[in-house]
């Protein structure tokens, strides 16, 4: 049973390997992402994975009955919103009470730079020979002249 933040938080930032929150710390103080990311504005930036990692936009006040009665900030989807990136599932589904990603409580990501985001609606049931559901993200980039 789990009794403590600690326990929870346990493989963000662990002492004896690199966790979630300091792979996520690397892509953020990473020279091309910086560079990448002030041409934000003109170029997209599209940042994509499985990140083993819960969102912050998922495990809030509103949805403790969810998560065992817990809040929790997951720090690598918490700097991903602190670089300006949007997370395209709750972009699209903002409300996680209605749609609160059943995939799995650990989802991948998607996340697009400061650029709107609109929706364009695809959906089938598929099988897929993984552990992990195919994670699809259309964008319809503007040209920006």
């Amino acid at each position: 049973m789990v009794t403590s933040m600690n326990q929870i938080l346990a493989g963000e930032r662990p002492s004896h390997y690199l966790g979630r929150e300091q792979n996520v710390e690397e892509l953020r103080n990473n020279s091309r992402m910086t560079a990448w990311r002030r041409k934000a504005d003109i170029v997209p930036v599209i940042v994509g994975g499985d990140f083993n990692s819960p969102s912050h936009l998922d495990w809030t006040n509103e949805t403790r009955d969810l998560h065992g009665g817990w809040q929790v900030e997951w720090p690598a989807t918490k700097i991903m919103e602190e670089m300006n990136f949007i997370d395209s599932f709750r972009e699209v589904y903002p409300e996680v009470d209605l749609e609160p990603g059943k995939i799995k409580p650990v989802r991948s990501f998607m996340y697009a730079g400061t650029e709107p985001l609109k929706p364009i609606p695809y959906h089938r049931d598929n099988d897929y020979p993984s552990d992990h559901y195919a994670l699809v993200t259309e964008f319809d980039v503007e040209e920006i002249m």
